[in-house]
């Protein structure tokens, strides 16, 4: 069921890192059709530059000084298992760098949380993702000291990318206990009660990974593991998927539900916690909810809510965009185009007008704009004279350009 694939590529790293990058040569077709979330996807690129433009062990003091204004408790000191020491989350500015220093030759992990709100190339590898991934992504960044450990055996609820960027980390993974956990609080505090706690001697071996610079995993959720830096420092970046599930399609579907019906909307009764006489009418007014509850639920509805937040919650990248807006002369009908990474597009059209959102913005225009904006959002990649000739040529230019200074496309850098 959960047997890995392990492959030894030879691919040239792209300036800037794309999901397709970072799983080549597998395509996404064949990872999502055999991979996400079956089985552990093993990739070895036999050149520990591969990630340099990702990161590198320089750029994680770069990174710290990127962070230093934020208040947001971004870093973690992990002390490593059976030390007695306690692990510390603060703010990058709360703690001196000499401190740091100290922790790390101490044998603490550095793990800067969310580190692509701090360093671009994470952030626009991120938006990559985003185009694919239904759901939230983030990235945290582990430095460990040699022979040390950051957290001891556990699982995640989101499944995972591990790049290793420096150095080598050597992890020990065993079988899913309860598949597929969900990274919501109600189902974490449940957990301890379906899933007892595990020792390495219970669990059935999955695999034992030696991730060398340049190298990454793909680990899905469910998948206990441990991690133990070797003789030299490791640094990797952990890429996490917090995937939408079923259960938010229906918890959308409800609440949409709820603005239209009002016994759904009908509050419980304020001291039903201190009051167990009230639980038989509850169950009751619940199993009459219940009963008819499938009635009031839209799946068209559900879906374009969901598909909607999808769009506004995509993020415009730090791609050096303001270099194009400010140039755009040279776009013509030859100039390859692509839509920036990690903004997802919809199209709504009425006989009048025809409309694409991405991010936050939309763009209207007369509806014979209505194919040009579907063929957009259809293809990440395209020559401006490959728009549909329903439009005239210099249409097709100032649309494109348009669309440049709306924030959708960019000049492609890759011909």
């Amino acid at each position: 069921m959960t047997a890995s694939l392990q492959e030894e590529i030879k691919v040239q790293p792209q300036a800037s890192l794309s999901l397709e990058d970072l799983i080549s040569p597998t395509t996404l077709d064949d990872f999502f059709s055999r991979t996400w979330e079956k089985s552990l996807l093993i990739l070895r690129r036999n050149d520990p530059t591969y990630y340099n433009s990702l990161m590198t062990l320089a750029d994680f003091d770069r990174c710290l000084q990127a962070a230093l204004d934020s208040p947001t408790k971004m870093l973690q000191v992990v002390a490593p298992p059976g030390s007695n020491r306690k692990s510390q989350l603060t703010a990058a500015a709360d703690i001196p760098r000499d401190r740091l220093y100290e922790d790390y030759l101490s044998g603490n992990t550095l793990r800067l949380i969310g580190a692509e709100k701090y360093w671009p190339p994470i952030d626009i590898l991120l938006a990559s993702m985003r185009e694919s991934f239904a759901g939230q992504v983030g990235a945290n960044v582990f430095l460990t000291p040699p022979g040390s450990q950051g957290f001891s055996l556990h699982f995640d609820p989101v499944d995972s990318f591990i790049v290793q960027l420096a150095g080598s980390k050597r992890w020990h993974i065993w079988e899913p206990t309860y598949l597929q956990p969900m990274a919501i609080p109600i189902s974490e505090r449940y957990l301890d009660k379906i899933i007892e706690k595990c020792e390495e001697d219970k669990l059935t071996p999955c695999e034992e990974v030696l991730l060398e610079a340049g190298d990454v995993m793909y680990m899905p959720r469910g998948f206990y593991h441990k991690a133990i830096a070797q003789d030299e420092l490791s640094l990797h970046i952990t890429l996490y998927i917090r995937p939408l599930y079923w259960l938010d399609f229906f918890r959308r579907a409800l609440e949409l539900a709820g603005i239209e019906d009002l016994d759904l909307r009908a509050t419980l009764p304020p001291h039903f916690a201190q009051d167990p006489a009230l639980r038989k009418s509850m169950a009751e007014t619940f199993k009459f909810l219940l009963g008819r509850i499938g009635d009031r639920l839209s799946f068209d509805a559900a879906y374009e809510s969901l598909a909607r937040d999808q769009v506004r919650e995509s993020t415009f990248p730090a791609d050096g965009h303001f270099a194009l807006i400010s140039n755009l002369e040279d776009v013509g009908l030859g100039t390859r185009i692509e839509r920036r990474r990690g903004l997802r597009c919809l199209t709504e059209n009425t006989e009048q007008e025809a409309m694409i959102r991405f991010g936050t913005n939309v763009v209207r225009g007369p509806a014979v704009l209505s194919a040009a904006f579907e063929f957009m959002r259809q293809n990440k990649s395209f020559r401006v004279s490959d728009l549909p000739d329903s439009l005239s040529r210099a249409t097709k230019v100032a649309l494109v350009r348009k669309m440049i200074q709306e924030g959708l496309l960019r000049v492609c850098d890759r011909q």
